[in-house]
Parts: C-alpha cells; sequence; structure tokens
C-alpha cells in the first residue's frame, strides 16, 4: 500500500509540472511582443537653385614666340641673320603668375538617385599679369637689347556643366567642364642701348593686342551639407584661353618708323584654380524617411 501510495504522489507532481509548465509557455506565446518603432533615416535633396560665393587662388602661365624681320640694308642694322636668330629665342620662352580670385556663382541642381546633374555660373576677379623681360647682347654688333613680353588680364567668366555623385547622402562628389572667358592683353616690347654708343636714339617700338578670348575648362569639387540649407565645396579648374599674336614695328631718330623692322611674339594663356565656397540653396532640405521592417 505505501508503495501504490508514493507511486500515485510521485505522478501527481510530475503531472502538476507539466500543466504549470504548459500554461506559463501558452501565456508566453500569448502575450504580445513589443518592438520599438524603426528609426527615421534622413536625406538630403540636391535639388533647386543655390546662389554663393567664392575665393582661392589662381596660377597663370604663358608661352611666348618671338620673331624678327629686317630685310637686309642700310636701314637694319640688324640684319645679320644670327642677330634674328639670337633675339627670337631669347625672346621666346614662358612666364608664371600667381594672385588670389574671388567671387561669386549661381546655378541649378537636379538629383536622380545618387546622380546629380547641374549647371552653374560664376563671375570673379581674375588678375594675372604674366611678364617676361629678357636683355641680351645682339652677337653680331656692339649693341644689346631688351624684350619684354607680357599677358595681363583682370576678370574670368565661366558657364559649366555639372555631373556628381552623393558619395554619402550630404557628400557630392563632381565633375564640371564648360566655356570659359577672360579680357587678356597681349603686349611686345623692344628697346636697344644705340644711344649709349653715340647714335641718335635707341631703337625702340611697343605693341599690343587685347580683345575678349573665349576658351574651356574643366575641373571637379567636392560639396557637403552644412544644414539649414548652406554647403560648403572645394573646387579645382583648369582654363585654356588658345593664343593670339602682336607684332611691332621699330622707331628711330627718334621718330622714323620702319615699317621693314618688326619683332612679332605670340603667346598663350592657361591657368590653374584651387577655389573654396558657401552655396544657399533655395528649396533644398530634409526629407525623412520611414524605414522598412
Amino acid at each position: 500500500m505505501r508503495t501504490i501510495a508514493r507511486s500515485a504522489f510521485i505522478a501527481a507532481v510530475i503531472a502538476g509540472a507539466v500543466v504549470l509548465g504548459s500554461s506559463a509557455y501558452a501565456a508566453d506565446i500569448a502575450r504580445p511582443v513589443y518592438k520599438a518603432p524603426p528609426a527615421p533615416i534622413t536625406t538630403y535633396n540636391w535639388t533647386g537653385f543655390y546662389i554663393g560665393g567664392n575665393v582661392g587662388y589662381a596660377r597663370g602661365k604663358s608661352n611666348f614666340v618671338s620673331t624678327f624681320d629686317c630685310p637686309i640694308g642700310f636701314a637694319c642694322p640688324y640684319a645679320a641673320p644670327v642677330n634674328h636668330a639670337a633675339a627670337g629665342l631669347a625672346g621666346t620662352g614662358s612666364a608664371t603668375d600667381n594672385n588670389w580670385t574671388g567671387g561669386g556663382q549661381v546655378g541649378f541642381n537636379w538629383q536622380s538617385g545618387v546622380v546629380v546633374w547641374g549647371v552653374e555660373a560664376d563671375f570673379q576677379s581674375f588678375s594675372l599679369g604674366v611678364t617676361r623681360t629678357v636683355s641680351a647682347p645682339f652677337p653680331a654688333v656692339f649693341t644689346s637689347y631688351n624684350i619684354t613680353t607680357g599677358y595681363n588680364t583682370d576678370w574670368l567668366f565661366t558657364a559649366r556643366g555639372r555631373l556628381g555623385w552623393t558619395v554619402t547622402p550630404t557628400a557630392l562628389l563632381y565633375a564640371t567642364g564648360g566655356v570659359a572667358v577672360t579680357d587678356p592683353q597681349l603686349t611686345n616690347q623692344f628697346i636697344d642701348n644705340a644711344a649709349s654708343f653715340g647714335f641718335a636714339s635707341n631703337t625702340f617700338g611697343t605693341s599690343s593686342v587685347s580683345s575678349t578670348r573665349t576658351g574651356w575648362t574643366v575641373g571637379g569639387g567636392l560639396e557637403v551639407a552644412l544644414g539649414n540649407n548652406w554647403t560648403a565645396k572645394g573646387e579645382y579648374l583648369y582654363l585654356d584661353f588658345g593664343s593670339a599674336g602682336t607684332t611691332v614695328a621699330w622707331v628711330t631718330n627718334p621718330t622714323f618708323q620702319n615699317p621693314n623692322r618688326l619683332t612679332t611674339v605670340g603667346g598663350d594663356l592657361t591657368a590653374q584654380i584651387v577655389r573654396f565656397g558657401l552655396n544657399y540653396r533655395f528649396n533644398w532640405g530634409k526629407s525623412p524617411v520611414v524605414a522598412k521592417n
């Protein structure tokens, strides 16, 4: 009897435990599991108009080519071919100039996915004075000469397309290219020291050509969002304005101009600009997007 009673007691305990465990499991299944709402994901829309300013540093370079023309005769004491060749070689070379630059820009962007298309125009100070001066003796006569060539400009306008990729929602890496316009003046000056040897005066001549020139530009940059519709950018541009030429007739004694004594100089102008800018964007801001589970 005791054995039977003990067995019945153990069975009752086991049955109770099973019932309690099943009830607890059922309660866990029935209890709703709480999940926190997904955090909003913030995206940035680059589409829209913008306006801003920039400041930077420009480096200009010019390559000059000089040639001399003077028929052999009494009116051309420097007619020896060796003199022409020496002066032409001396007047041929390159020069550079550096200066600060700054101005303003306006543009429009359109975003599609991670790609951003846009156009931008800017106008700014572009004060470069590329000048080259050389002095040397004529190899076949006793006088020496001085040749000065220069390429100067004051302002710059560019109109460019932009193609960018949003490397992050708030960072835009872009390439840019288009037309560049400036107002260069090419100058050419020649003078010798003939008066130092008893002649009536030095031989000299000055000429220049100035015109608005249209070239091209390419570059790239990085623009990042600062908040409150402001962005900051760093940009590099390379510019090429082609070449121009000017010819001067020498003057002696001291008003006699000999059209047969000619000095011609050709020069080109290229430049590189590194600049930083701030833009204010209109109709631009943050658009919260709720992430899906």
